[in-house]
């Protein structure tokens, strides 16, 4: 009897490590405890024949902006809809929010737009010395972080790579210091809670600390770059894929599968929920409050897409789930 219990509880534990083999969740390290939750997401369809270059997010308020470097366009985050079209000029290659002041900022050429977000009313112009490629907010620091490019001629075509950061006073609009970079950058993010600069070089993300602007480490990983300060975690977007760092080890601990990635990217901490772009839709993708995102592998879910612009035709992303395991 003793023998066949043995028997019967062997046989019960290989069912069970041939059920994790197969669905690879043996020594995964996955939590399914983060799998996120799903909500429903609109089509929304512009029909505008240019595609998006950027995104921002304003968790405040929990508003979506979305440039194709000729309009704006503001999406509520909460239904997805998008509530209106801002025509500004110079509307942005590169777009930013500081949500403590409710002010969106809009970068093209050599000039950034500073534009109230509660009336989109354009307040200001700040003229720079080069071409603008990316752009950057500390809301805990009221600063704005500007890539600069010694190539004038950055255009909606042709985004070229910063060799500078000139470092502005969000509360003078006056450049305080200039930031020598050691290589180009393509675009970058800050963490207003650790007043830190991640870096994106195309091979690689520098990380910078933003009181000393000195390199205190390099993530072996390339990509579009958003941080959530909440949750201390670093989203790295190509192609179809976001990689998700642990801000405190600078480590990739798994990636995320999204429709739409590769040209803007962006978070909001307070709804959990990372929106992406690849020019022709905004991909959505929420995660359970509070959920670990530590382990080797992560478990999400693409909530949906909204398509705003491009040639895309409007179309209802079917819902998902998708469990991917290992990192990049």
């Amino acid at each position: 009897m003793r023998f066949a219990k043995l028997g019967a509880l062997l046989r019960a534990t290989g069912i069970v490590l041939a059920f994790c083999l197969i669905f690879g969740i043996a020594d995964s390290g996955v939590s399914w405890a983060g799998t996120p939750v799903v909500r429903s997401i609109r089509t929304i369809k512009k029909g505008s024949p240019f595609s998006l270059v950027d995104l921002a997010v304003d968790p405040t308020t929990d508003t979506v902006y979305a440039s194709n470097g000729i309009a704006v366009f503001v999406i509520n985050g909460a239904t997805d809809k998008v509530l209106r079209t801002i025509h500004v000029k110079n509307s942005g290659l590169a777009i930013a929010v500081n949500p403590t002041t409710n002010t969106v900022y809009l970068a093209n050429g050599k000039s950034i737009s500073v534009m109230n977000g509660a009336t989109d009313k354009v307040l200001r112009t700040i003229h720079l010395y080069a071409g603008i490629t990316a752009i950057a907010v500390d809301p805990t620091t009221d600063t704005v972080y500007v890539g600069m490019s010694q190539n004038s001629s950055a255009t909606y075509f042709d985004k070229t790579d910063a060799k500078t950061l000139s470092v502005i006073n969000g509360a003078t609009d006056k450049v305080t210091r200039t930031v020598e970079l050691n290589r180009q950058v393509l675009e970058f993010a800050v963490d207003p809670t650790t007043d830190t600069l991640y870096l994106n070089n195309g091979n690689s993300i520098s990380v910078i600390n933003g009181a000393t602007d000195k390199v205190t480490g390099i993530i072996d990983a390339a990509g579009l770059v958003a941080v959530d300060p909440t949750t201390d975690t670093l989203y790295l977007a190509n192609g179809k894929s976001i990689s998700v760092v642990n801000g405190a080890t600078d480590k990739v601990t798994g990636t995320v599968h999204a429709e739409s990635a590769g040209i803007g990217l962006a978070v909001d901490p307070t709804t959990d929920t990372v929106y992406a772009t690849d020019g022709d839709s905004v991909s959505a993708i929420s995660f359970v409050a509070g959920s670990d995102r530590s382990a080797s592998g992560v478990i999400i879910g693409l909530v949906g897409l909204v398509v705003i612009g491009g040639s895309g035709a409007a179309w209802l992303s079917a819902l998902r789930r998708r469990r991917t395991v290992g990192s990049t």
